[in-house]
């Protein structure tokens, strides 16, 4: 095992702060980091007031990496949302949708940051991934927040 992809860029084997830092400035994505806090905060690509978070699991050797949607449930709409939830993650191959008590919903995926080697087109996947499902699943989901049902 090499340093370099098969294409000659870096690998980042293992998935930790200082890589991810690395690849977010090589891609020009503002990064933020809350004092005291092992978490990191990076620009979704192309949205500047949107933020990809990166939660470090390193007690199972993991991260989360989480997308708030563009809006959140009122309370009365949540028991009405979270059927629409559970529906929508049953069409999911990886990751979920949750809903915070605040009423803020994500969608965030778990990934190993040991014993892969990550390069930058790898972490762009990655982010790719979330977005998509964010923006793919995310229009339905604002419609039962807003009051309208779900089309099954």
């Amino acid at each position: 095992p090499g340093t370099r992809s098969p294409a000659g860029r870096p690998l980042l084997t293992g998935l930790t702060p200082a890589r991810l830092e690395a690849w977010a400035q090589r891609r020009g994505l503002r990064l933020l980091r809350r004092p005291g806090s092992p978490d990191l905060a990076f620009q979704r690509p192309g949205h500047p007031t949107q933020l990809v978070r990166w939660i470090p699991r390193p007690e199972r050797s993991l991260c989360t990496l989480a997308l708030q949607a563009s809006f959140e449930v009122p309370p009365p709409a949540m028991p009405r949302f979270h059927q629409a939830l559970a529906d929508a993650n049953g069409a999911i191959i990886v990751g979920a949708w949750v809903l915070e008590p605040t009423g803020q919903v994500f969608f965030r995926m778990a990934v190993p940051t040991r014993g892969i080697a990550y390069d930058d087109d790898a972490l762009d996947q990655l982010v790719d991934l979330l977005v998509q499902v964010v923006d793919g699943q995310g229009p339905a989901l604002l419609q039962v927040a807003s009051g309208v049902p779900m089309a099954t």
